[in-house]
């Protein structure tokens, strides 16, 4: 008995201070857990790549807009510590906009019309607009007796065809009540054109440039496919100890004119006028000021978009730009390998994407040609205002696809390649 009794004590001693251990370990696991060691006022702090580092660990910063479009970087390393701040200035180009516009008018009208309800006669006004109000289970909300003022004058606009530019009210459709009692739909026709000059409505003169940002790509790490869009790099292009960003070269005398259907009348009724706005290379600049290289369009090209991007494949990095073919409207990837040793680039392959046609009307089909390293998933039109408003598919190793432009908003849109959200070109429906 007494052997037992020294045993069982032995037992609770050893539990306790296994017990004492195990508590030990959740509080000082818990405490790590939850270790600060700083934040930022940034809302959306960005990264340098690890690759893209003299000792190969991310780099976190944050980017202040100034006056003037100049740009302040604070850089921060993986202890939070502000290591380095960046004052950036871009080169800027004089630019000049110019918006004009101008009014339709109605030359001439005519009508088609249609009588309703196999010949019925309604002997009251009420039953007639009663009939017609319910015609379809909609209606226009036009009506009028014998050719006499339609009723109400005062309805909804939208019941009128775009009256208020054309100065005067244009129903889109009535119903008409007859000296015989029956009923009849009414469909006008009508026949727009352009008169005047065209009215500067918008202009002004400014600066413009900045700083681009990069998409980098790791194709060589399945685990890493890619990384967000970062806009500082240290040993991208160099292996100093410096900073570098990429900055558009814009040509200041080039004219971009632009005219398209706005009001869906079918004429151009907008006519937009750039000058200073086309991208004809890009400058790796060190944060000291100095261009460490430049990439440069060449003759009868130019650069669409300011995005670029930096994949590796095979050990090496490219860079990848969006060109245009000025003589024929193609567009093109034009990929350069860097040569860091030497800051030097070249270019080793152009990849073209092309739509056509670049100005269609909504009853068109358009064809997108995707070239022969295509690996988007499906094709994206976005208008104007950002909006998504059509998408087709694309199966594997399609080289083009057309689809119809039913659907797809007047005016200026967007063809974006989904797979690699790359920007194809713009096209204007009429």
């Amino acid at each position: 008995m007494k052997k037992l009794k020294i045993w069982s004590i032995m037992m609770l001693k050893t539990q306790k201070t296994l017990f004492l251990k195990v508590l030990f370990f959740l509080v000082s696991t818990n405490a790590y857990s939850q270790e600060y060691i700083g934040s930022l006022t940034e809302s959306s702090p960005k990264y340098i790549p690890g690759s893209m580092t003299s000792d190969g660990a991310a780099i976190l910063y944050s980017r202040e807009w100034l006056d003037g479009g100049n740009y302040r970087f604070a850089l921060y390393n993986t202890s939070m510590n502000n290591f380095r701040t960046l004052s950036l200035s871009p080169t800027k180009y004089a630019y000049a906009y110019k918006r004009e516009e101008r009014k339709p008018q109605v030359m001439t009208m005519g009508k088609n019309e249609r009588q309703l309800f196999d010949g019925q006669q309604f002997d009251t006004w009420e039953a007639f607009v009663e009939a017609v109000t319910n015609y379809n289970g909609t209606g226009f909300q036009l009506v009028t007796k014998n050719n006499n003022q339609l009723w109400p004058a005062d309805n909804d606009p939208w019941s009128y065809w775009e009256y208020e530019q054309f100065g005067a009210q244009y129903p889109r459709g009535y119903y008409e009540w007859r000296d015989d009692k029956t009923a009849w739909i009414i469909n006008p026709e009508y026949t727009i054109q352009y008169t005047g000059d065209w009215e500067v409505v918008e202009e002004n003169n400014s600066t413009i440039g900045d700083i681009s940002y990069m998409r980098y790509k790791n194709y060589d790490d399945a685990n890493a496919y890619s990384h967000e869009d970062f806009y500082l790099t240290q040993t991208l292009f160099n292996n100093d100890a410096n900073f570098e960003y990429l900055e558009p070269v814009y040509d200041e005398s080039a004219v971009e004119v632009l005219e398209y259907d706005r009001d869906g009348m079918g004429l151009d009724d907008v006519r937009e006028t750039h000058k200073g706005s086309t991208i004809t290379g890009f400058n790796v600049v060190s944060d000291n000021g100095n261009v460490v290289l430049t990439f440069k369009a060449e003759s009868g090209y130019t650069f669409s978009s300011s995005t670029i991007y930096c994949i590796r494949m095979g050990g090496q990095h490219y860079m990848v730009f969006f060109q245009n073919e000025k003589s024929t409207g193609k567009s093109f990837y034009a990929y350069y390998r860097i040569n860091k040793i030497a800051s030097s680039v070249e270019k080793v392959a152009i990849m073209p994407m092309q739509v056509n046609p670049m100005v269609a009307s909504q009853s068109d089909n358009i064809t997108v040609e995707l070239g022969e390293s295509n690996t988007a998933k499906e094709i994206e039109i976005i208008n104007a205002s950002g909006q998504l408003v059509k998408r087709i598919p694309i199966a594997k190793g399609q080289k083009s696809v057309t689809f119809g432009a039913q659907g797809i908003t007047r005016g200026l849109n967007m063809v974006r390649a989904s797979g690699d959200k790359n920007n194809v070109t713009k096209i204007i429906i009429k």
